[in-house]
């Protein structure tokens, strides 16, 4: 079974971004303690600010002499998180016979494994929330009702693995409306899988907030 490590990139690394910094030491870190030797690291051509590099690019520039014994791929054309996940899927040799440990944050992990079951898996919108709630059904089985414990808590724990693949979170700092807001967000990644004109609309608005026209 082969392993690997896949790393979201948010943004154009910067090394004085204390929190993005901690992120990608974490991951480094991780790759090292495991001896994970096939690296994957996500993120286009982002910033307007700096048009030829990628974020694949900037954070492999900081993180290659810290896991030199890794081989090192770059998914340097992607725009969104969806696009990371769906163009990782080239470099990994069987997804059925892999473990694959996914760093991403603390607020965005749901929609990354939805997009990972939705495109790796290859799982309709039906299989994939049959199985979120065949977990809760199998968790209330197992224990006691609990009136703090609710549904949604269950499905964002259970969602962290399925099958060879693991979420590793990385706590990140943000007001509630803020996060309330990613998490809006991510609904409208989710059903843009299954809309495409949603879809286009959702890219050529995430293009214009990079700053290109």
């Amino acid at each position: 079974m082969e392993k690997y490590a896949l790393l979201l990139g948010y943004g154009i690394f910067d090394e004085k971004n204390e929190e993005y910094k901690k992120y990608v030491d974490e991951f480094a870190r991780f790759v090292a303690e495991n001896s994970i030797k096939k690296v994957i690291l996500c993120g286009g051509k982002t910033s307007v600010k700096f048009p030829t590099v990628s974020e694949a690019e900037s954070i492999a520039k900081y993180l290659n002499p810290k896991i030199s014994g890794s081989s090192v791929m770059l998914v340097d054309e992607s725009f969104t998180a969806y696009q990371n996940i769906k163009f990782a899927k080239r470099f990994i040799n069987d997804i059925s016979d892999s473990q694959i440990t996914v760093f991403c944050d603390s607020i965005r992990y749901f929609k990354v494994m939805w997009f990972i079951m939705h495109e790796w898996f290859k799982m309709s919108r039906d299989q994939i929330l049959k199985h979120l709630l065949d977990k809760v059904n199998e968790h209330y089985k197992k224990n006691i009702y609990d009136e703090t414990t609710s549904m949604g808590a269950i499905i964002m724990k259970e969602v962290k693995a399925y099958k060879g693949v693991i979420i590793n979170t990385v706590p990140i700092h943000l007001s509630v409306d803020a996060a309330v807001a990613q998490q809006a967000g991510s609904l409208l990644d989710i059903e843009a899988l299954y809309d495409k004109s949603l879809d286009n609309k959702l890219l050529k608005l995430t293009v214009a907030k990079s700053g290109f026209k």
